[in-house]
């Protein structure tokens, strides 16, 4: 049980940083702006296992990553196929 719910706190914590990928990025045309944003994320997540791997009392998992992985991929797709959850989240 406290695997899942640790994973799942990595699944929401990329799926936000994803989030906030895609606000950062300005091109228009969706399908690019989607890989910049599903790569930069797995990779900010790769790294993030890395720099664990230096951290006393921290391990690499790759568990973990797969975790970052997943919530990148959930944001793209929430964004790119739920028009009323894009228009939430571009709401000012």
């Amino acid at each position: 049980m406290l695997a899942l719910l640790h994973n799942g706190a990595h699944v929401v914590a990329y799926a936000a940083l994803a989030f906030a990928w895609w606000a950062a990025l300005t091109t228009r045309e969706r399908s690019l702006r989607a890989s910049w944003v599903a790569g930069l994320t797995v990779l900010y997540g790769a790294a993030d296992e890395w720099h664990q791997s230096f951290t006393p009392g921290r391990s690499v998992e790759f568990a973990d990553w797969l975790a970052d992985s997943s919530g990148a991929a959930l944001a793209v797709t929430l964004y790119l196929h739920w028009g009323w959850y894009r228009r939430l989240l571009e709401t000012p």
